[in-house]
This record gives C-alpha cells, structure tokens and sequence, in this order.
C-alpha cells in the first residue's frame, strides 16, 4: 500500500518535471498576405516584430518590452535586427578600443621618458660615486672598477 503511493507520487513528479523542461517560446506572427506563422525563432531574428505564445493559455505578449532595451541603445537599434544591433554594437567597441590604444600610446611615452630621466639620475649618480671613489681609503680599486661599470652602463 505505502509502495503504490509512493510510486504514484513519482509518477506525478516525473510528469511535472518533464512538462516544464519540454516548455519553450513559441513566437507567432503574421507575413504581408495574412498568414499567422509559429516558429521557435523570431522572424528574421528580430524579436521586436514578434510575439511570444503561451502554448496552454494560446496568449500572446510583444517578445521584447522596450524598457528591457539598454538606454544607451538607441531606439531605431530597438526595432533593427539582431544584425544591425551586433553592428552597432562592434562600431561601439571599435570606438572603445582605438581610445584605449591612444591612451596607451600616452602611457607608453610617459613611460619612455621616464626611463630616459631616471638613466640620466643614474649616470650622474655613477660619475659622482667614481669621483668619491678616486678619494676612497679603503677597498679604492674595488669602488673604481664597479663605478667604472654603472658609467659603462648608464652614460651611454
């Protein structure tokens, strides 16, 4: 007795589950001459001249809401195909992307002259310590050789 309701309620269950994972949009619309067409797609992949149909109701509701729409999309892209809004959408980010190339080509040049600066604090910093070198009484031919190669290596 306890086995056959338990193996009806998992019958239920199965059967609950199964009918919402099969559920999928339906869109509908109508073509020039009248004829209302059902497809999984949207027509020409344009959301916005669709419907969506509720199979078990048989309502349908617009298959994209304006306010869903980003605001910083302009409304004609609204209305365009989804190949007009991924065009868009590339043009936007090529804009984006050539900015951020200027604005490394900016920190690139910073960092060239920076690099040029700090060499040239390096190779008076090495002239100095071979002059205080030269005055040196203790370990005098080690501090030479050493400063003899920062100037080597920063003064060129």
């Amino acid at each position: 007795m306890m086995n056959m309701k338990k193996m009806i309620f998992l019958a239920v269950l199965a059967l609950g589950i199964s009918g919402t994972v099969a559920a999928q949009d339906v869109f509908n619309w109508r073509d020039s001459r009248g004829v209302s067409t059902y497809s999984d797609v949207p027509r020409n992949m344009t959301p916005a001249g669709t419907n969506i149909v509720n199979v078990r109701t048989q309502t349908s509701a617009p298959a994209i809401k304006p306010e869903a729409v980003p605001n910083d999309v302009g409304t004609a892209q609204q209305q365009g195909s989804l190949a007009d809004q991924q065009a868009a959408l590339s043009q936007k980010l090529a804009e984006q992307n050539k900015a951020v190339e200027e604005e490394n080509k900016k920190i690139a040049e910073q960092n060239r002259l920076n690099a040029e600066t700090t060499k040239q604090e390096n190779c008076k910093r090495a002239r100095l310590n071979r002059a205080a070198a030269d005055s040196a009484r203790s370990n005098q031919a080690e501090l030479i050789q050493r400063y003899d190669a920062d100037i080597r290596q920063y003064c060129n």
